[in-house]
């Protein structure tokens, strides 16, 4: 794969493919959470399942017990056995896989690939294909980034101004920030074209933006 063509891929799958190992549990989870949220209404609305995409966030950042985990888990299987239908079986399992103690390239390929149930023509959701991964792989290069540069920070540009601003855009999700964390960052000195353009860029920007991450120290 060419940069060219990680930048205008209109999938997910073939980005996961070529990130192999190099994508993080943490971030590749994150990912996991969003295909889940696109189409969280064919849930049918069950406390259940939209409860585990919620409990998985927290999960991300390590403030769940394994008690919490296993049970939201099992309540997931539970719901399905009374739920599942044939064309969208395995979707209403996703919220668990979500909640696997681990969660690797193979869970995140499969998080993706349901999207081609879901536009199939026995679906019911034709069309529904095309959009959700269009969106999905904006959403991957906005987590990951491009793996053909590589990005580091000058510890001068972590000022505490930054770093706090950085801090707020992700507690809050408010991406509508991220312009003024570039100003932040260009004020300490940062002059690097590829942190100033995706922060000053349309987006779109998700838990995991690759600049916030860069900033708060995680991967």
């Amino acid at each position: 794969m060419t940069e060219e063509e990680w930048l205008t891929a209109v999938g997910p799958e073939s980005l996961l493919k070529y990130l192999g190992a190099a994508g993080s549990e943490r971030k590749l989870r994150l990912f996991g959470i969003l295909c889940c949220q696109q189409n969280d209404d064919l849930f049918r609305g069950d406390k259940r399942l939209l409860g585990a995409i919620e409990l998985a966030q927290r999960f991300v950042e390590g403030g769940v017990t394994e008690q919490d985990r296993a049970a939201v888990e099992s309540e997931v299987y539970d719901a399905w056995e009374e739920l599942h239908f044939d064309e969208l079986d395995d979707y209403l399992q996703a919220p668990a896989t979500l909640l696997s103690v681990k969660f690797d390239l193979w869970n995140a390929e499969w998080c993706a690939s349901l999207t081609d149930s879901l536009g199939s023509e026995e679906s019911g959701f034709p069309g529904q294909k095309s959009e959700c991964d269009a969106e999905l792989a904006d959403y991957l290069r906005d987590i990951f980034g491009s793996p053909f540069r590589s990005v580091a920070t000058d510890p001068r540009w972590l000022t505490p101004t930054a770093v706090g601003i950085a801090q707020g855009i992700y507690a809050d999700r408010a991406f509508d920030r991220l312009p003024i964390l570039a100003d932040a960052l260009q004020d300490a000195g940062c002059e690097d074209a590829d942190i100033l353009a995706h922060c000053r860029g349309d987006g779109p920007h998700v838990r995991g933006c690759w600049v916030v991450d860069l900033v708060l120290g995680k991967s």
